[in-house]
């Protein structure tokens, strides 16, 4: 929806959160949903054969370049990608917490 769309992007503007830590609201976003390649708050989540999760784009490329070793664990990595649907639910609800939290969800 529009409402989801207007939240991601304001969960992720810096400039949002500077303006809510001077106003003493502090987001620390769970390190778990980020993707330990980019950093980044993870939209689309998969599990490698390393078992942890990865932002789908950021691995398919990892892999494409010639990647075989996890960048978490080095262990050898097959092509196999899984999606990770609940860690994607969980940082959807909290995406919308945090909105309901600034900018007061109409309901």
């Amino acid at each position: 929806t529009k409402f989801e769309e207007k939240a991601h992007k304001m969960y992720k503007d810096k400039k949002v959160k500077s303006i809510l830590q001077k106003n003493g609201v502090v987001i620390n976003t769970p390190d778990e949903f980020k993707c330990p390649i980019t950093h980044d708050v993870m939209k689309d989540p998969i599990v490698a054969s390393d078992g942890f999760s990865y932002e789908k784009q950021a691995m398919e490329e990892f892999l494409r370049i010639g990647n075989k070793k996890s960048p978490m664990t080095r262990e050898h990595l097959n092509n196999i990608l899984i999606p990770n649907l609940n860690l994607k639910k969980r940082i959807r609800d909290y995406e919308e917490e945090i909105c309901d939290l600034v900018c007061k969800k109409p309901k």
